[in-house]
């Protein structure tokens, strides 16, 4: 048919973003919100303290769920590497075939 495959490969990926970083493993995420919630339980907490504790426990929340997320994304992006590479072996024994 005379196509012609193109192949970009992007230069930050959430791989390597997942490989670079100090990402908090959602067992140590768990962990720092059962820490939160023990100190919540502190009576004798200021108001500050307070608000500090619970920002912090909506923040572990979130980033559970978003690492859950991007998890799957990272996971997907390297099945689609994984993919190009064969595409390319493929084009490589298609030209010398």
């Amino acid at each position: 048919m005379g196509l012609q495959v193109v192949v970009h490969t992007p230069l930050h990926t959430t791989t390597n973003i997942a490989a670079s970083k100090n990402l908090l493993t959602h067992e140590e995420a768990l962990k720092a919100l059962a820490g939160a919630i023990e100190l919540l339980q502190n009576t004798s907490l200021g108001k500050l303290d307070l608000q500090r504790l619970r920002i912090l426990v909506d923040a572990l929340q979130r980033y559970d769920s978003v690492l859950e997320k991007f998890e799957k994304w990272v996971e997907i992006e390297s099945r689609l590497l994984e993919m190009d590479k064969k595409i390319a072996e493929l084009e490589k024994t298609k030209i010398t075939a």
